[in-house]
């Protein structure tokens, strides 16, 4: 008995001899999916770290690809007890035929950090007086993208890269007479919008929009493509997205960024319709993501 180990797909021809030496051959196929060495349903799975992820396709077939943006930070007045909480981070969840040796970009957005001048993947820092005007930084975006040009705002130009985006939360704010504001959450396909923790009423105090497909919300200090709006007085960051929720001054909470879907479109595989959405406040903590075999083709 001999033994022959093929090690790659393509068309294969087998003969035989027998002891009279008469000749028969057969042709026959070995598909990629027999090189597979992974099942239906495994998964990858990445955190954030602040970096690039790189991750190269192992087969060729269908992926579910998930990502969950960054939660705002929360803050704490030390006088009055109060807290402002920070937004949840989004959640997307989309679906790509890939073939092998393909890579595919991932990067995890940040958790808000209280003072901070900014949270990776387009979060916006926070400014805060003292102890009892307090304020967090936006979450962070979590992306897949089909090349390596760092956070999402590297894309603006390049925005048919970019497959799927998760957004992040807005940063809480507290004031230590006024209350709390909680975030707006990240995610969907517009970010929420900030809140009001103070009693001003003039136009500085304006309650800062979420992010949308189009671009920043109407009020606040604008966000861009990628990244929250930034913090020009006491409140809290924008969180990162497609576009970044909106910042404001003296008072309200950040605003969420927004997910993002379009590189994901509805497939049919094996007659089963795999069709992408995206949702806000689903994240907690930092962003993630995740990559799940659906189906192994040949």
């Amino acid at each position: 008995t001999k033994t022959y180990e093929a090690t790659e797909a393509g068309e294969y021809t087998a003969w035989v001899k027998d002891k009279y030496g008469k000749v028969s051959s057969q042709d026959f196929t070995i598909n990629q999916n027999a090189f597979c060495a992974y099942a239906v349903n495994y998964t990858w799975d990445f955190t954030y770290k602040g970096q690039v992820d790189t991750w190269t396709v192992p087969c060729n077939g269908t992926y579910q690809l998930e990502v969950w943006g960054g939660k705002g930070s929360t803050v704490n007045s030390s006088s009055g007890g109060y807290v402002g909480q920070g937004g949840n981070g989004g959640y997307s969840k989309g679906y790509k035929t890939l073939s092998a040796n393909e890579q595919l970009f991932i990067v995890c957005g940040g958790g808000g950090v209280t003072d901070s001048a900014s949270t990776y993947n387009g979060g916006a820092g926070s400014y805060t007086v003292g102890n009892d005007y307090r304020s967090g930084a936006g979450g962070g975006a979590t992306h897949i993208a089909t090349t390596d040009r760092g956070v999402l705002s590297n894309y603006n130009s390049y925005r048919n890269e970019v497959l799927i985006v998760a957004g992040g939360g807005g940063g809480g704010t507290t004031h230590y007479a006024a209350g709390q504001a909680a975030g707006g959450t990240g995610g969907g396909t517009t970010g929420g919008n900030g809140a009001q923790a103070n009693r001003r009423s003039d136009s500085n105090g304006t309650i800062p929009n979420g992010g949308t497909q189009a671009g920043a919300g109407t009020n606040g200090v604008k966000a861009t493509f990628g990244q929250g709006g930034a913090s020009t007085g006491w409140n809290g960051g924008g969180g990162g997205g497609w576009f970044g929720g909106n910042g404001a001054s003296y008072g309200p909470s950040g605003a969420g960024g927004s997910g993002y879907i379009g590189g994901v479109p509805t497939i049919v595989v094996n007659g089963t319709t795999y069709t992408p959405s995206t949702q806000n406040g689903a994240n907690a903590g930092s962003g993630k993501a995740k990559i799940t075999l659906i189906s192994i083709d040949s």
